[in-house]
C-alpha cells in the first residue's frame, strides 16, 4: 500500500488542478444575473447669475433730479431684476440732456427702474395728502373771507358762517356763527403743497374734514357765506406740546339754523284819496324806512 501512495497523491493533485482550471475559466459565466451597481451622480454647483444694477445711496423726495452721485452699482439676482431696471448712469439723463426727476419719494437702497423717473415733475395727487378718515371739501372764499390770500396749504383755520339778518343794515346785516375749528387746509384753488409762501388770493379753499363735518359744511355753504380765520403757528405748536393727540377734542359744529325766506317788501301801495264827497284810489311809493300803511287819505272840500 505504501508503494501506491505517491501515485495516489499525484493523481489527486492532477484532478484538483484540472477542477481549479475549469472553475477559474468558467467563473464569470456561472451566473447570468447582472449585479446591480449604485452610481452616485454629482451635479456641478451652478453659481446664481447676477446683474449689475443702480440703487440709491440715500433717501430722495419726488421731484428731485437723480444724478450719478446719488446712486451706486450693486449685483442683483437676475431672476429678481424687474423690467426697466437701470444698469448704467447714462440712463439717468433724459432726451434733453438733463438728469431725470424722481416721480415719487424713494428710500436708500431702492432699485432704480425707468418708470420711477421722468423728465417732467411728478403729478401731485391731492388724494395722497388727505388724512385717513377725512374727506376733501372746497368752499368759496373772497379776498375778505379768505384772509387776503394768506391762508396757504398746510395752515390751520377756523370756519365761520355769516348769516344774513332779515331787515338788518350795516354791521347788523349779518351775524357770525362759529362752524368748525382747527381745520387743515389741503390746497388753494388748484395749488397744493406746503412749499407755497406769501399771499395768494384765491376763490376756492380745499379743507380736510371728517365725512359728517364735510356734509354739514357743504350744506352751510349753500345757505350762508363762509369765512376763514387763520390760526397762528405759535398757538398750534403750543397746543401740540401741551395736549397729546389722543386727548385733543374733536371740533364741535354749531349747526346753522335754516330760516324760512322772508316775503319781498312791496315798493308801492294802493291808497284811497277822498276829495269831499269824491273818492279816488291811487298808487303811491312806500318809504323803505317806514312801516307800510294802507288806508284812506282825506282832503278838504276845497283842495
Amino acid at each position: 500500500m505504501m508503494k501506491y501512495l505517491p501515485a495516489i497523491s499525484l493523481g489527486l493533485s492532477l484532478v484538483l488542478g484540472i477542477a481549479a482550471y475549469f472553475l477559474l475559466r468558467g467563473g464569470p459565466e456561472v451566473s447570468s444575473t447582472p449585479v446591480a451597481a449604485t452610481v452616485q451622480v454629482v451635479e456641478p454647483v451652478v453659481e446664481p447669475k447676477t446683474v449689475n444694477v443702480l440703487v440709491l445711496k440715500e433717501e430722495i423726495e419726488g421731484g428731485m433730479p437723480v444724478t450719478p452721485d446719488l446712486v451706486r452699482s450693486r449685483d442683483w439676482p437676475a431672476e429678481h431684476v424687474p423690467d426697466g431696471a437701470l444698469t448704467n448712469t447714462t440712463s439717468l439723463y433724459g432726451t434733453n440732456g438733463a438728469p431725470l426727476l424722481a416721480q415719487m419719494n424713494m428710500i436708500s437702497g431702492e432699485l432704480l427702474v425707468a418708470e420711477k423717473l421722468g423728465e417732467l415733475p411728478p403729478r401731485r395727487m391731492l388724494s395722497k395728502s388727505i388724512p385717513v378718515g377725512y374727506r376733501a371739501v372746497s368752499i368759496a372764499v373772497t379776498t375778505e373771507t379768505g384772509v387776503a390770500g394768506f391762508v396757504l396749504p398746510g395752515d390751520r383755520v377756523d370756519i365761520n358762517a355769516f348769516i344774513a339778518v332779515p331787515g338788518g343794515r350795516g354791521p347788523d346785516a349779518f351775524r357770525t356763527r362759529p362752524l368748525l375749528g382747527n381745520v387743515l387746509v389741503l390746497g388753494i384753488d388748484q395749488i397744493m403743497g406746503s412749499q407755497v409762501e406769501g399771499a395768494m388770493p384765491s376763490s376756492l379753499v380745499t379743507l380736510a374734514l371728517e365725512p359728517e363735518d364735510a356734509q354739514r359744511v357743504t350744506a352751510a355753504s349753500r345757505e350762508s357765506r363762509l369765512g376763514l380765520a387763520l390760526i397762528g403757528q405759535e398757538e398750534l405748536e403750543k397746543e401740540e406740546e401741551e395736549t397729546p393727540e389722543a386727548q385733543r377734542p374733536r371740533p364741535v359744529i354749531t349747526p346753522v339754523v335754516r330760516r324760512a325766506p322772508q316775503p319781498a317788501r312791496p315798493s308801492t301801495a294802493r291808497v284811497t284819496v277822498v276829495h269831499g264827497t269824491n273818492a279816488e284810489t291811487v298808487t303811491a311809493p312806500v318809504d323803505e324806512g317806514e312801516p307800510m300803511q294802507i288806508g284812506i287819505a282825506q282832503t278838504g272840500a276845497g283842495s
